[in-house]
């Protein structure tokens, strides 16, 4: 059964990342995220409008943001990241790591 509800979509993929990121591990040391902002290229200036996966709406993402990368690459390199209390796809080069809290 196909269910195209966004929710869901969403549910599943934290799912299948925090399975991939704990499988295999039988120590309890917890698993270090890194900080990551918003780096947009200089042609695209400070902001930019992308797209609110959740509600399917254009949200406006400002440069040097603090963001969670959820997914992996896709096919057009674009990943999905948590932003401003929704989730984003947006281009791989967007990502900027900055360290490890």
């Amino acid at each position: 059964m196909l269910n195209d509800d966004p929710t869901n979509n969403i549910l599943d993929m934290f799912e299948e990342f925090l399975s991939s990121a704990t499988k295999g591990k039988k120590s309890k040391k917890k698993k270090t995220v890194p900080y990551q902002v918003f780096s947009f290229p200089d042609d695209i200036g400070g902001e930019t409008w992308v797209l609110d996966t959740v509600n399917k709406k254009m949200i406006r993402a400002f440069n040097k943001s603090e963001i969670v990368q959820i997914s992996k690459p896709d096919e057009d390199d674009r990943v999905l990241v948590r932003y401003a209390g929704t989730f984003v796809r947006v281009p791989l080069d967007y990502v900027c790591d900055i360290g490890f809290n």
